[in-house]
């Protein structure tokens, strides 16, 4: 009986040192690498001394990578050059008085993914 005892605590000593082990095993949390719109954005809010904004929930990402015209219009280098260039607010009124351009910014507003200050 002692060596029956014995061996359920040795037992249980390796089941908790395996589960320690499976724990280091797991891999690492990957980093989320920020791009230049959002790098330019943070950057930009530290200088107006606002809160940085925040990477978007997966289910956001997810939200817009399902939304076919949402998804083209981020990823139209057209449409990312002028994102950057509405960082100024002279290009930004030029792009504006372009109808199709307006459109997509404006569409853009509606799904939350740029805030339209006027």
């Amino acid at each position: 009986a002692a060596a029956a005892a014995a061996a359920g605590a040795a037992g249980g000593r390796r089941g908790s040192t395996r589960k320690q082990q499976q724990q280091q095993q797991q891999p690492p949390v990957p980093v989320r690498e920020i791009g230049p719109l959002e790098r330019e954005a943070t950057e930009r809010a530290k200088r107006r001394g606002e809160a940085a904004p925040q990477g978007a929930p997966e289910e956001d990402v997810q939200r817009v990578l399902n939304d076919p015209e949402l998804a083209g219009l981020l990823a139209d280098p057209a449409m990312q050059q002028v994102l950057v260039d509405c960082s100024d607010t002279r290009k930004f009124q030029q792009h504006m008085s372009n109808p199709e351009t307006r459109r997509k910014l404006e569409t853009l507003a509606r799904a939350g993914l740029v805030r339209i200050e006027r």
